[in-house]
């Protein structure tokens, strides 16, 4: 009955008014009435643009679609821009190939009409795009074996928590607006469709949104636009969609819970990480909270500018935990890195015993102190690398940034001085101090005033190694007081 009465809705609304007969006469009624459908999806990406032009048109009741399979595809459509095209599909025939035919069931045209005619959905749901329990039961296995952004793979504590997650509706409810407001690329897309009626009416609608299903919609009829998150729309326009045509998988909804657990809230990721490291290092630690508290913690085989190897070795896994002591101002963490073999977290031990003194220099320099507290919005993360703040590898890296800034004494100057120096990395600025308060601005911001005088007044050239967007290397050297050296 519902069926029924969204057509006689579209005929009310299409040709005034009419009285309410069989269901076979009105889906007549309305079928004959239906002129003409034009599809046009699209996509532009850096070399060429393809937009397909798929059109329904109703010949005494049969509906006819048409196409060119030589545009309706990024992959078909870049045949048109290479000169030496394949021996087997000629560039000038791909270009002109004759437009493909065949009919459209009577019921997939009205599903159509029915979906953009429908009362607008004002905001996401579940239900429509067809979330419920035991559609995330099919799906959530597979994202629970594999998770995170080098997709490692999971132990059975993790697949469990991740399983809990991936099927918690409520927890879903607050993840899908934010896949629907998702994009990630800026690569342009779009759908544009028109239905033309025998009266001279036209209801046209249009999604230029990335997210599986393109949502929301926005429809125009008799003059009149609305926006809708009706993933009816989209599935009924992909349904008359050519096998291949561009984005008809991103308006069947494809890739629906890769982009849910992608937005998936940040705690989920934070959970899932310390689940890892719990089972991987939990000696290590254990250890660790007998003296600190740890803020955050994880075990992986990523890289950084002080710590693992370039490219990371296979296996090469370092426990990451940001601990800290009642008495550090709120924004100072120390960042510490330990590698593991067999369970063990490899310098843990020497870390709780000598750690102290490099936490001394960092709260002991009173232009740094006076940095840290005016600045409680920003963060600084004291470096300690398995047995030392400054890192073997660091110190590599730091002598040939120095070397091609023309000064390898200071180079020297902290390889003489290397397990005594605190590496501070202070919102993405490394200043490397010395335990009498002076100190070298090894990768610094020029756009961010720290300290007591401008930023800008320290030299910065891009870095050889780990280069980054607005920090770059410098030689800047500052004085015991915390004046910035000539």
């Amino acid at each position: 009955m519902p069926r029924h009465l969204g057509t006689f809705r579209l005929l009310l609304l299409v040709f005034g008014s009419m009285s309410l007969v069989t269901a076979t006469t009105v889906s007549q009624s309305a079928t004959s009435q239906i002129e003409r459908i034009e599809i046009s999806p699209a996509w532009a990406g850096s070399a060429s643009t393809t937009e397909a032009v798929v059109t329904i048109s109703n010949r005494h009741g049969i509906f006819e679609r048409t196409w060119n399979p030589s545009t309706i595809t990024p992959e078909f459509n870049s045949l048109r821009i290479i000169v030496d095209a394949p021996p087997d599909i000629p560039g000038e025939e791909t270009r002109k190939a004759a437009l493909s035919r065949d009919t459209i069931a009577e019921r997939d045209v009205l599903d159509i009409v029915r979906a953009l005619t429908a009362p607008p959905l004002t905001a996401p749901s579940l239900s429509n795009p067809g979330i419920d329990q035991l559609w995330l039961e099919e799906q959530a296995p597979s994202f629970a074996q594999q998770f995170g952004n080098l997709g490692e793979s999971n132990d059975e504590r993790q697949q469990a928590f991740l399983m809990k997650s991936f099927t918690d509706l409520a927890l879903i409810g607050k993840t899908v607006p934010r896949v629907v407001r998702s994009s990630w690329t800026d690569d342009p897309v779009w759908v544009h469709v028109a239905v033309r009626f025998a009266n001279g009416k036209t209801i046209r609608a249009e999604t230029r949104n990335q997210p599986p299903f393109m949502l929301p919609w926005t429809c125009e009829t008799n003059g009149k636009k609305t926006s809708t998150f009706n993933a009816d729309i989209s599935r009924s326009i992909a349904k008359v969609l050519p096998n291949g045509t561009v984005n008809k998988e991103r308006l069947q909804g494809a890739d629906l819970m890769r982009e849910i657990v992608f937005e998936m809230d940040g705690s989920v990721t934070q959970r899932w990480k310390q689940i890892g490291a719990e089972d991987k290092a939990g000696e290590a630690l254990a250890r660790l909270r007998e003296k600190y508290t740890i803020r955050r913690y994880e075990v992986s085989e990523h890289i950084g500018l002080q710590y693992g190897s370039s490219p990371p070795e296979p296996g090469g896994e370092n426990l990451q935990a940001e601990v800290r002591l009642p008495g550090f101002p709120k924004n100072l963490v120390v960042a510490t890195v330990f590698p593991l073999h067999d369970g063990q977290g490899i310098g843990v031990d020497a870390f709780l015993h000598n750690g102290s003194q490099y936490e001394r220099l960092v709260l002991g320099n009173p232009w740094i102190m006076d940095s840290l507290k005016r600045n409680e919005g920003l963060g600084a993360w004291l470096i300690y690398v398995q047995d030392a703040s400054m890192s073997e590898k660091a110190m590599k890296i730091f002598a040939a940034d120095m070397h091609e800034l023309g000064r390898d004494d200071l180079a020297q100057e902290v390889s003489d001085h290397r397990t005594e120096i605190a590496d501070l990395s202070y919102y993405g600025n490394e200043v490397l101090l010395f335990p009498d308060h002076h100190a070298i601005l090894w990768r610094w911001d020029p756009n961010r005033d720290l300290f007591g005088w401008s930023a800008s007044r320290v030299k910065t050239q891009r870095c050889t190694d780990y280069p980054s967007l607005n920090v770059g290397c410098s030689a800047g050297v500052v004085a015991p007081d915390g004046q910035l050296e000539k």
